[in-house]
């Protein structure tokens, strides 16, 4: 107003945002509490907002009690609490620290109160065999980079046009500006979207074999932009606007948890806009944010967001493995819904009459998430006690410390004192990655006493394992030899591991996995992955892999040449039993199961939803349409930034 002097049009400004802020928690509050009352409170048979039906022998609902103490929070450790409605106790975790995810599932009450049924009618607004649907495959990367969100998104849009009768597939993809070409291709590659799309056209033909889909699958951009810290690709246009209405049938959201997060104003939402929504949730966002500055807290926050904007947005919601948190009671289901090309599967093919040159391998980015750490502990397992042996050679003191490298199958240091200096004092202590650091002091550091009992040292004394525990320790260790391949930030410190251990291992660059046909063994440590699709290519291509048995492994577990572990001596026996025999022939049974026609089957069925779901999810709605509030305007902008989209929103 005229008059106010800038520093109460500055104080105006920050009590409006405080507003804003309040009101904005207090109605996410509400949302979320009408989404849980919603997941707990609905019968699964389409009843909304009653409780649920329970047997007359089974306990009785009554008053519901809770009491909750927050002070654990300030030495990370979870929130007690105590949870009671009527007979049932909710059971909190039994330790302190554990993630999110596994921290909710134990609020499930005692007495079986709920059991979600898929029964009743398939919907037909979620049936993709029905003639003349108009799908739309929309993603947050695109070719030619290289990542799982380009690649199995375009072949899931390419066998859709290929397996069902729809009437229309498009493929959905962002375009970048120059700048952001530079951090996600290496080089400025394209000069407009048309370039790129003749490129992704060319890729369908020649690499992935579908020349009969590459010309008639609908490709369309929208502007995106490359946020450096996540890695990532964003939206920074309204998608919906973009997107015809009669055309806006059925919406593949790879990744929809991803698209949503910045989501830019729009008038509605993506359930709003389509008949049929589908996510698929690719990746474990919640232990790349654990890394971050601030992430233990950051993952909790990011899961609520998680369970909020996912099913609010999808009529569906289809999780790789199992590995990935809860999103929603009613609408998720696991299934692998992922193929690999039929390059591998014709590797595979002439794998047994041509046969395996070479032995055992892996293939990953080089990061320490993705198990490398863990492989080289089953290989040669780190010396559990320490060993400290004081070895005085004419004086005593203060000084530099070294590293000597020691023979751990001797387990001798005495060569390391072949040249010793004399008038120093040496002490060795065995580290626990089986390597002696040894302390030398300089004399004229000593004090006086120090040094006349220096003068009287006897020999050194060198202390040993006993004839027993080195040899538990030899037997620990696995005999291999293994080629590493793979590029990217932690190359140099985990080859600097390997030497530290003194194993065989050869490191390369990145490579095309087709290349390593010659190989009989692939080990894949990770457990970071929500689904492997290197375990996969390698399986198509009939060798054995060897994998810990884990819920983002469970698929591979049917596979007669997938080599389960569980412990560092089955992984011994598993690394003795590929040395000692062939992989098994692809059987046609098991070949199918690996194809891009399966997946898409799998796809298909999984897809569906019935009438009972449908009216389960009413708190969805709510959901959706406060999201979709929450992004308009200036305030949606503020929120975005402080989100931590700023880099989405700045000028270049």
């Amino acid at each position: 107003p005229p008059g106010m002097q800038p520093r109460d049009r500055t104080i105006g400004s920050k009590m409006r945002a405080k507003g804003y802020l309040q009101t904005m928690a207090l109605m996410l509050a509400i949302v979320l509490t009408i989404q849980t009352l919603g997941d707990f409170f609905s019968d699964g048979s389409g009843g909304v907002g009653r409780l649920p039906r329970i047997p007359p022998e089974q306990p009785q609902l009554g008053k519901l009690n809770l009491k909750v103490e927050l002070m654990p929070l300030l030495s990370k450790k979870l929130p007690q609490f105590k949870l009671k409605l009527g007979d049932y106790n909710f059971k909190p975790p039994s330790i302190d620290d554990i993630d999110l995810p596994d921290f909710l599932p134990p609020l499930a009450p005692s007495g079986s109160m709920i059991e979600w049924s898929a029964g009743g009618n398939v919907q037909n607004s979620s049936n993709l065999m029905l003639p003349g649907r108009q799908i739309w495959v929309v993603t947050t990367a695109t070719l030619p980079w290289k990542t799982g969100t380009a690649v199995n998104p375009t072949l899931r849009a390419g066998y859709l046009l290929r397996l069902t009768p729809a009437k229309k597939v498009t493929l959905m993809v962002p375009w970048v500006e120059a700048v952001d070409q530079k951090k996600v291709f290496g080089r400025v590659k394209y000069r407009n979207s048309n370039e790129q799309e003749a490129d992704i056209r060319k890729w369908l033909r020649v690499e992935a074999g579908m020349s009969d889909v590459a010309n008639k699958l609908h490709i369309k951009f929208y502007n995106g932009r490359y946020h450096p810290e996540y890695g990532s690709i964003f939206p920074v246009e309204n998608m919906l606007a973009i997107i015809p209405p009669e055309e806006a049938d059925v919406a593949v959201l790879e990744e929809p948890e991803h698209l949503n997060w910045f989501h830019p104003e729009t008038s509605e939402y993506w359930r709003a806009r389509f008949n049929h929504v589908v996510g698929i949730v690719h990746t474990n966002y919640l232990v790349y944010t654990s890394t971050f500055a601030g992430g233990y807290y950051k993952k909790y926050l990011l899961y609520l967001l998680n369970r909020w904007l996912v099913p609010a947005h999808c009529h569906k919601v289809i999780k790789l493995s199992g590995v990935l948190q809860r999103y929603s009671n009613h609408k998720e289901t696991v299934e692998n819904v992922h193929g690999v090309r039929e390059e591998f599967l014709k590797i595979g093919d002439r794998s047994q009459k041509r046969g395996f040159k070479k032995g055992f391998y892996f293939i990953g980015k080089a990061l320490k998430q993705k198990g490398l750490p863990e492989l080289y502990d089953l290989i040669r397992p780190p010396i559990q006690p320490s060993i400290t042996t004081r070895l005085s050679v004419n004086g005593i003191s203060q000084g530099v410390e070294s590293s000597i490298q020691n023979n751990i199958n001797s387990l001798s240091i005495l060569p390391a004192l072949a040249n010793a200096p004399r008038a120093e004092s040496i002490v060795f202590q065995l580290q626990p990655k089986g390597s002696f650091k040894a302390s030398k002091f300089p004399e004229n550091g000593c004090k006086p006493n120090q040094q006349n009992q220096a003068s009287n040292a006897h020999k050194p004394e060198v202390k040993s394992w006993s004839k027993g525990r080195k040899k538990e320790f030899k037997e620990a260790i696995v005999d291999l030899e293994m080629d590493i391949y793979g590029s990217g930030p932690d190359e140099k410190i985990l080859k600097e591991m390997s030497e530290e251990r003194g194993l065989n291992l050869t490191f390369f660059p990145g490579i095309d996995h087709p290349e390593l046909k010659d190989y009989k063994t692939m080990i894949n440590p990770s457990v970071s992955e929500v689904l492997c699709t290197t375990s996969a290519e390698a399986l198509a291509m009939g060798k054995f892999v060897i994998l810990p048995k884990h819920e983002s492994n469970k698929f591979f577990e049917q596979f007669p040449n997938a080599l389960m572990y569980s412990t560092p001596d089955e992984f011994r026996e598993k690394i003795k039993y590929a040395k000692e025999h062939d992989p098994k022939p692809l059987t046609p049974q098991v070949r199918n199961m690996l194809t891009w026609e399966a997946a898409t089957k799998r796809f298909i069925q999984a897809a569906q939803t019935t009438d009972r779901m449908a009216q389960i999810g009413w708190q969805d709605d709510v959901g959706a349409s406060f999201h979709t509030w929450l992004g308009k305007g200036k305030k949606g902008n503020a929120i975005r930034r402080i989100a931590g989209a700023a880099p989405l929103l700045d000028p270049r």
